[in-house]
């Protein structure tokens, strides 16, 4: 399998709901209704199965989309899911 490749790159990670909000009462707090996932320009290299640490959680790249503008790729997008990362020993 050999050695991960490390680099560091400027992204976006948001949680954003994956509908409108039902009229009925629901309770407070963080549900399963939440999307993870990630944004990243067109020079960074990211693709499904990647892992990667932010502010102490691990995190996997799902299905890598491209964003374009007209005929043009501006960047990428993919879902990311917890995942444990194995650190260095």
């Amino acid at each position: 399998m050999g050695d991960p490749m490390k680099y560091t790159a400027k992204v976006r990670i948001s949680h954003e709901s994956k509908s409108v909000p039902q009229l009925e009462p629901k309770p407070v707090g963080l549900g399963t209704n939440l999307a993870r996932y990630i944004i990243a320009d067109y020079k960074t290299l990211i693709k499904e199965g990647d892992r990667f640490t932010y502010q102490g959680t691990g995190w996997e790249v799902g299905v890598v989309d491209p964003l374009s503008y007209g005929s043009e790729i501006v960047g990428y997008q993919a879902p990311i899911k917890e995942a444990v990362i194995m650190e260095d020993c």
